[in-house]
């Protein structure tokens, strides 16, 4: 029996989520990329360009210019690894806070995640339902504007499509976050991936290619000053 478009939009609307410890349980994700990608788009079009936003960064390190001191970045305690069919490089979710410690306000231009040797660029914002759920959040867009003395929470997915960054044993991440022209900040952690966590994720993945439903397994990060 042949399945309807109807189908295939019901069956993107879940996300098997596995969370350190063996457990699992299945949410709704509403993933766009099937039912509003249109407008993910034309959305995507009004942020900076993810490689503009690296080549920005690198070129403040580059020149050495100190890390801002008025912006702090602090991270959550989980890392998102999600797996699904048709991303086979590496896509995850962060839940992250910006602070600025200025007294005037300042703009968030873009972020990325740098993992061991790659990149994971924004791809876009989420939000988390009060059930566990979670969703493309198309309200919320860079340039964001932190008052003076304020703070942002921001949950953001990543990728890089082509390569795969996360593997086992010590996985060094840091992201950035550019305000303004000329403000970098940033916030290194630690993935740690055992043998049981690569079991998990292969599961996942096989899950995934099975039912094209994506799988996130959620992994504890460890944040360093």
């Amino acid at each position: 029996m042949a399945i309807s478009i109807f189908d295939k939009i019901m069956k993107s609307l879940h996300l098997s989520v596995f969370f350190k410890g063996g457990d699992k349980r299945t949410t709704n994700l509403v993933d766009n990329r099937d039912i509003n990608s249109y407008t993910i788009i034309n959305n995507n079009s009004l942020n900076s360009s993810p490689d503009s936003i690296e080549a920005k960064a690198q070129k403040l390190i580059s020149s050495q210019n100190s890390p801002s001191n008025t912006t702090l970045v602090v991270v959550g305690t989980f890392l998102g690894i999600v797996k699904s069919i048709e991303k086979p490089g590496t896509r995850v979710h962060l839940d992250f806070a910006v602070i600025n410690k200025d007294n005037s306000p300042t703009v968030l231009q873009g972020t990325y995640i740098k993992f061991n040797d790659g990149v994971v660029h924004f791809k876009k914002f989420y939000k988390s339902n009060s059930n566990g759920s979670r969703e493309p959040d198309m309200s919320k867009w860079f340039p964001i504007v932190i008052n003076s003395q304020g703070a942002e929470k921001l949950e953001i997915e990543f990728e890089n499509i082509d390569l795969e960054l996360i593997h086992k044993g010590k996985n060094d991440g840091e992201i950035f976050v550019l305000a303004e022209s000329n403000k970098l900040s940033s916030r290194k952690f630690i993935l740690n991936v055992d043998d049981a966590m690569l079991a998990t994720l292969k599961d996942s993945q096989e899950s995934a290619d099975k039912t094209e439903i994506p799988a996130i397994f959620q992994a504890t990060i460890q944040s360093l000053e």
